[in-house]
C-alpha cells in the first residue's frame, strides 16, 4: 500500500494531461512507485513525459509501469476528499480512500516510447532568458503541414552559437544566440528539429522557473531527451530536410522605422478587431499612419504615432503587411520595435532586440 499527497499528483496530472493528444496512446497513464517516488508517464505514440515526485507520503509497496485509463485515475483524485491509497491487485492497480475503492484494469501500452539520453550526445543548456528564443519561434511553426519540417523548430549548432529557426512559408522567424550552454559539440555544422507539440510541453513545464534546463539531441537515432528537475519529456524528432532559409533573410536592409513598443501594440490590437490586414504610411515628417484594410468600401479604422526613420524620407512610403504577424513578432519585447526592409514587394524584418528577427512576406497592394 501507497499513500501519497492528492495536491502535487493533481498538479502533476494537469501538465501530464496537457501533453497526451487525442490518440489512444494519449489515453494511457502509466504509474510506478520506488523508494517513496512516485512516477507518472504519459506517451503519444512518438514521444513521452514522464513526472516523478516525492510525493508518497508513507508506503512499503514498489511497483513498475502499471498502465490505466488517465481520465478514469483523474477522475479519482478529483473526487476524493480524503487519503488516497493505492495498491498493486495481480497485474491491476486498486486505487481507495475512506469511501471509495475502485480496480483500474492495467492497460497494454504498444506505444509505449522511452529514450533516457546518452552522455556522449550533444546537449543544450537553456536559461529562461534562453526559452523567450522558443517562445518567439513557435509563433512561426506551421500546423499540420503536409511537409513534416515545417511543424517543428529547427536547432541549428554551428560551432558556438544555436540558431533557432521556424516557418510556416508566410513568414520567418530566426535567432540567433550565442549564450545557450552546448555540450559534446563539433565544429561541424548540426541540425535537429524539435516538433511543436513536443517544444510547447517543454515551455509549459519550464514556465515560471527560474532553473536551467536541458535538451540532449541524438543526430544518429533522431532522439531527443529533455530534463527538468523531475520532468522528462523525450521522444522522436521530425525527419527530413528544414528549407534554405538563408536564402530569404537579406544581408542588409535600405530602410528602418522605429516604434515605440507599446505605442505600436496598443494601436494595432485596436484596428485588427476590425481588419486583419494594414497599410502602414511613412512620412517625410516622421510620422506613420495605419490604415486597416477593410471589405466594406464605407467604414474606415486607422491610427497615427511618430516614427524614427533611417535614413528620413524625402516623400510618403506606403506598404502592407499582416496585422498578426506584426504583433505576434514583438510579443515578448519591452521597449523598441524596428520595420526593416529593401522594397515594398519584397520581405519585411520586424525586430525588437539585434539577435533575432521574424521575416514577414509583404502584402501586395
Amino acid at each position: 500500500m501507497t499513500l501519497f499527497n492528492k495536491l502535487g499528483v493533481g498538479k502533476s496530472l494537469t501538465l501530464l494531461k496537457r501533453r497526451a493528444i487525442k490518440t489512444d496512446a494519449g489515453k494511457m497513464l502509466t504509474i510506478s512507485i520506488k523508494n517513496n517516488e512516485f512516477t507518472m508517464m504519459v506517451d503519444s505514440g512518438s514521444s513521452s513525459m514522464s513526472i516523478s515526485t516525492k510525493e508518497c507520503i508513507g508506503g512499503d509497496e514498489d511497483f513498475d509501469n502499471i498502465t490505466v485509463n488517465l481520465v478514469d485515475f483523474e477522475n479519482f483524485i478529483k473526487s476524493s476528499e480524503g487519503e488516497i491509497k493505492l495498491e498493486k491487485n495481480i497485474d491491476n492497480l486498486l486505487i481507495y480512500d475512506d469511501e471509495v475503492s475502485e480496480t483500474m484494469v492495467h492497460m497494454e501500452n504498444d506505444y509505449f516510447y522511452s529514450y533516457t539520453g546518452e552522455d556522449n550526445h550533444l546537449k543544450l543548456s537553456f536559461s529562461q532568458e534562453d526559452s523567450v528564443y522558443l517562445m518567439e519561434a513557435l509563433q512561426s511553426v506551421d500546423k499540420n503541414n503536409p511537409k513534416f519540417e515545417l511543424n517543428g523548430v529547427l536547432l541549428e549548432v554551428n560551432e558556438n552559437i544555436v540558431n533557432i529557426v521556424s516557418t510556416d512559408t508566410r513568414r520567418l522567424y530566426l535567432g540567433e544566440n550565442e549564450y545557450i550552454g552546448i555540450q559534446n559539440g563539433s565544429e561541424e555544422y548540426v541540425s535537429y528539429i524539435l516538433p511543436r507539440g513536443d517544444l510547447e510541453a517543454i515551455l509549459d513545464t519550464v514556465k515560471g522557473s527560474k532553473e536551467m534546463y536541458t535538451i540532449s539531441l541524438d543526430s544518429e537515432n533522431n532522439l531527443f531527451f529533455f530534463e527538468s528537475g523531475t520532468t522528462v519529456i523525450s521522444g522522436k524528432l521530425i525527419g527530413g530536410k528544414f528549407p534554405e532559409y538563408r536564402r530569404i533573410v537579406p544581408n542588409g536592409f535600405k530602410f528602418q522605422f522605429d516604434f515605440d513598443k507599446k505605442e505600436i501594440e496598443k494601436k494595432l490590437k485596436r484596428i485588427m478587431k476590425k481588419a486583419q490586414d494594414i497599410t502602414i504610411t511613412i512620412n517625410p515628417d516622421s510620422s506613420a499612419k495605419f490604415d486597416g484594410l477593410l471589405n466594406s468600401n464605407t467604414n474606415t479604422i486607422s491610427a497615427s504615432m511618430p516614427t524614427r526613420a533611417y535614413p528620413e524620407v524625402e516623400e510618403s512610403i506606403t506598404f502592407a503587411l499582416n496585422i498578426k504577424f506584426i504583433l505576434d513578432a514583438i510579443k515578448f519585447g519591452d521597449e523598441d520595435m524596428s520595420i526593416k526592409f529593401n522594397d515594398k514587394n519584397i520581405p519585411f524584418s520586424v525586430t525588437h532586440r539585434e539577435q533575432s528577427q521574424t521575416i514577414i512576406m509583404p502584402i501586395i497592394l
